[in-house]
């Protein structure tokens, strides 16, 4: 096979490299000494649209491939950059792509490929799960006005830095499915209309701390008016406390039915 790079993929590179260039040594040791995120990078890739490479082009994006998007993420890292701080911003937004409404890509993509909103976030990993998701105990309880949830996530990577955020949750328990990864539902969380009803801050390693939410939310399909609440405790390096968030919409949802 030829891995050989295409004229137009060079230039791609030769486009991240120019703007990690603007990024010095300096400034990532800065930025590691105020131990902050590098917001200034993160916006310069972002205005320069080599965020949004996966998105398609009607939603937005530039509509490009795995190569172009490896591409970008490589030079990021091969000019001395941290692709580690928006890498996420890339892919998450695949779960939303593959499995989410067409109202909701129309309604949240193109403001994720322009940079107006963030997703690069995700509370999948548990305490006592391990790398077995499967094994997750996250309990999305259907009642009457939505869905009350129970559990614990850790490792919530970049949360703060993230207007929606992707919640893996079990809509059946396991010992009710065939296979164990039914009854596995994904949730999108609208962050920004909790406000300051959410406190972000790190959490000390193996330090627990229960939390309380809930809200009405909205769910956009089937059921555009369907309204979720929530109460969970999150244990992870960056805790969520809030007495108030909102689940916004089902973007996927496996071996269940969703009302």
């Amino acid at each position: 096979m030829d891995f050989s790079l295409t004229d137009e993929q060079e230039r791609y590179r030769q486009g991240v490299r120019e703007i990690c260039t603007k990024f010095p040594d300096s400034y990532w040791r800065r930025i590691d000494a105020e131990k902050r995120y590098p917001e200034e990078f993160v916006q310069a890739l972002t205005t320069g649209g080599w965020l949004s490479v996966l998105i398609p082009a009607e939603y937005g994006g530039a509509g490009l491939g795995m190569v172009e998007a490896c591409i970008v993420l490589e030079e990021i890292n091969a000019s001395a950059g941290n692709g580690a701080a928006c890498h996420a911003q890339m892919y998450t937004m695949g779960a939303l792509l593959r499995h989410g409404s067409e109202s909701q890509k129309r309604r949240y993509l193109p403001d994720i490929a322009a940079g107006r909103l963030r997703l690069q976030s995700m509370a999948v990993t548990e305490p006592e799960a391990g790398s077995d998701t499967s094994r997750i105990a996250t309990f999305a309880q259907k009642e009457a006005d939505g869905y009350v949830v129970n559990g614990q996530k850790v490792f919530t990577s970049r949360v703060q830095h993230s207007d929606l955020l992707l919640l893996l949750a079990r809509t059946r328990r396991v010992d009710d499915v065939a296979r164990k990864t039914d009854g596995l539902s994904l949730f999108l969380v609208d962050l920004r209309q909790a406000g300051s009803a959410i406190e972000v801050r790190p959490c000390p390693p193996g330090a627990k701390l229960p939390i309380r939410h809930r809200s009405p939310g909205g769910r956009m399909s089937p059921k555009p008016n369907t309204q979720f609440s929530a109460i969970f405790a999150v244990v992870a390096m960056l805790v969520l406390r809030s007495w108030s968030f909102v689940l916004g919409s089902v973007v996927s949802s496996r071996g269940t039915a969703c009302p």
